[in-house]
C-alpha cells in the first residue's frame, strides 16, 4: 500500500495536478514540498509495515525445545542426584508461639526416623 506520487520529471500531468510555482530562495517551505515529504514518510512506514506482516512464528527446533521444555533444565547430573537423595527426606516446620520454642522436624521417609531440632 503506497501512496501513489506524482513525479515533476516523469509526469505529463503533474502541473495541471500539483500546479506549478516559481523557484523562490530564502522562503517557507511550500505546502506541496511538505506534502511530498509527508507521502515519502508514509511509503516509508508502509514498507516497515510490510517488512514487519512478514514475519513468521516460530521454528520447528523452537517449538521442540519448549514442548521439551529443555531451557528451563539448568541443573547437572551431580545437582539431580542431590535433588533426588533430598526427595527422600521430609521437612516440617513450626514457628515458635509464647513460651513454646520453634521446632524442626526432618523425616528421613523410607526410615520413618524423625530428626527433630528445637530453636
Amino acid at each position: 500500500m503506497a501512496v501513489s506520487r506524482r513525479e515533476k520529471t516523469s509526469d505529463v500531468n503533474f502541473s495541471k495536478a500539483i500546479g506549478s510555482r516559481p523557484v523562490e530562495q530564502d522562503k517557507e517551505p511550500e505546502l506541496i514540498d511538505v506534502i511530498e515529504d509527508l507521502r515519502d514518510d508514509i511509503n516509508d512506514m508502509c514498507d516497515l509495515s510490510a517488512l514487519n506482516e512478514a514475519k513468521v512464528g516460530i521454528t520447528t527446533a523452537q517449538a521442540s525445545a519448549i514442548t521439551a521444555n529443555t531451557a528451563k533444565n539448568s541443573f547437572d547430573a551431580t545437582s539431580q542426584t542431590v535433588v533426588a537423595a533430598m526427595r527422600a527426606f521430609s521437612f516440617t516446620f513450626v514457628a515458635a508461639s509464647g513460651r513454646t520454642p520453634a521446632r524442626l522436624v526432618i523425616q528421613h521417609l523410607p526410615t520413618r526416623t524423625n530428626f527433630t531440632i528445637d530453636a
